[in-house]
């Protein structure tokens, strides 16, 4: 029988997590990447540097580096010609406007968490994430690795508020506490239901109905359809956390820097063993 946990035990463990104070780095990097560092695709003048910078950043804070599925890019990463390739190839890739449109949309977008509203900004983000993963992979030459785990975390600092970010761990945790195969969370064991986390079966089956892989007009690998199951076990985590009787509002940390909703569901959902 899988070990489970209380409502009350979830909400408590929740909140430590989202008054813990190891956030200056997130800080840094949300005040330093943003979507202002994206080139406008009429810009010629564009200095590849900050987009460089971010890629290089992003990907080895995170532990996603994407040059490490290369196969023909150049190892000098001390000279940064890796990331300046992946870059350049990025901004003049034949795709990067649709990328900067969609972007540049989602840049003012909140989830409402209301379902209806949101269906068309969590297929963008899939969209979005299929379309960085692409260019990427045609810069590193045949044979390259998907690196979705990369971009759904660089564009998470694009957009932060609502791009959710997926890696082994909050994939395992994501899958954990919506199967019921949860063992441990916050390392508390106490045998009980979690029923109470689901959203309803109507809410759930209108989502899946609405966010569905030929809904975006793409056509996507088992990488990204991994991605796109794991953004609706996110949303599920975040309306419920969003809810008037739960309260879980991401708490303002530092000088105007916030835990965003995606960062603190993965906040969450790497920490479920």
């Amino acid at each position: 029988m899988p070990i489970a946990f209380t409502e009350n035990e979830f909400l408590k463990h929740v909140d430590e997590v989202n008054k813990i104070n190891y956030v200056y780095g997130n800080e840094v990097l949300y005040k330093s990447f943003n979507f202002s560092i994206m080139p406008h695709p009429s810009d010629t003048t564009y200095n590849v540097g900050k987009l460089s910078s971010a890629i290089w950043i992003i990907g080895k804070a995170y532990s996603a580096d994407p040059t490490r599925s290369a196969t023909s890019l150049v190892k000098s990463e001390g000279l940064g010609l890796s990331f300046d390739k992946i870059a350049n190839s990025i901004v003049n890739h034949p795709d990067y406007k649709k990328l900067y449109d969609k972007l540049d949309n989602l840049n003012s977008k909140t989830y409402s968490f209301t379902f209806g509203h949101d269906i068309s900004i969590l297929n963008d983000c899939v969209y979005c994430v299929n379309l960085l993963n692409n260019m990427i992979k045609d810069s590193m030459g045949d044979g390259s690795e998907n690196v979705v785990s990369f971009c759904s975390k660089f564009l998470h600092f694009m957009c932060p508020n609502v791009f959710f970010i997926i890696d082994s761990l909050s994939l395992a945790g994501g899958i954990g506490l919506y199967s019921g195969r949860v063992n441990r969370i916050f390392q508390v064991e106490t045998v009980s239901s979690s029923d109470w986390l689901e959203i309803t079966d109507s809410e759930r089956n209108f989502l899946k109905s609405k966010l569905s892989i030929q809904n975006a007009n793409a056509s996507y690998d088992e990488p990204i359809k991994t991605y796109y199951n794991h953004c609706v076990r996110c949303y599920s985590l975040a309306t419920y956390l969003n809810s008037a009787k739960k309260k879980c509002e991401p708490q303002i940390i530092g000088v105007g820097a916030s835990t965003y909703m995606p960062r603190l569901v993965d906040s969450i959902l790497i920490r479920i063993k």
